[in-house]
């Protein structure tokens, strides 16, 4: 599994930027030997950060992602609030 999903993320990962985030090996818990503990199934594993001039929407593809969720709404506005200026 692990061998596609490398396979596929490939040809993106060898000419951009690319950042793994936690998902559900993270969030199941004990049930999956590469398994990290985690708070709750309901925390939310979205979020912004800034590396350098660098700013990172992370998201979760395992949740949903349509346009009335909030997850959309984080992507939307993460997007929106970045500054151009502080990337010259």
């Amino acid at each position: 599994m692990c061998s596609l999903f490398t396979a596929q993320v490939q040809p993106i990962a060898s000419t951009v930027p690319y950042m793994i985030a936690s998902s559900n090996h993270e969030r199941i818990g004990q049930t999956l030997d590469l398994s990290m503990p985690v708070q709750t199934l309901e925390e939310s594993v979205v979020f912004l950060t800034y590396y350098g001039m660098f700013c990172f929407c992370v998201a979760d593809t395992e949740d949903h992602w349509r346009e009335d969720t909030e997850q959309y709404k984080f992507i939307e506005n993460c997007l929106a609030t970045v500054d151009r200026k502080t990337q010259s």
